[in-house]
């Protein structure tokens, strides 16, 4: 037996309540209740606009990263899960240019300072070896051209 589309804009409407939750549901709460094709189509526009707008969802991120609580020393279980949100940022900014703002250093700090001292030690000193060898590799580039 083969699964039949949802016809009519109120059961729609009802899967789209039934199947979100925290913020994008807050967002649609008001049309649920309506259960009509125009209070659908309003609740798809406003799910697109809020969370398919690739400036809105990559502000979200920022906001999430500003907002994440300081992580205490020998917590791995909140240490994975950042470790976890910030390989979703990585992810997401390949597809969202807004995200690259990511890489400036004001946003590095912020990320740093999220982490256990133990953990921004380690990853200052990471981030200070990566620093040199870049140094490196350019002014040996630079050197090359000069020739």
């Amino acid at each position: 037996m083969r699964d039949e589309p949802t016809a009519s804009a109120p059961q729609r409407l009802y899967y789209l309540g039934k199947y979100t939750a925290g913020e994008a549901k807050e967002a649609i709460s008001g049309f649920l209740t309506l259960e009509s094709a125009e209070a659908y189509s309003q609740a798809r526009k406003v799910l697109a606009y809020r969370f398919v707008n690739p400036f809105l969802v990559a502000d979200a991120y920022r906001k999430k990263i500003k907002n994440w609580p300081i992580i205490p020393p020998d917590d791995s279980t909140s240490s994975r899960k950042f470790s976890d949100f910030l390989f979703h940022c990585q992810t997401a900014m390949k597809e969202l240019k807004y995200l690259n703002a990511l890489n400036e250093p004001e946003e590095n700090h912020r990320i740093l300072r999220k982490l256990p001292r133990n953990l921004a030690e380690h990853w200052t000193r990471e981030v200070d070896r990566w620093l040199s060898k870049e140094e490196q590799d350019s002014s040996g580039a630079n050197a090359r051209f000069r020739r």
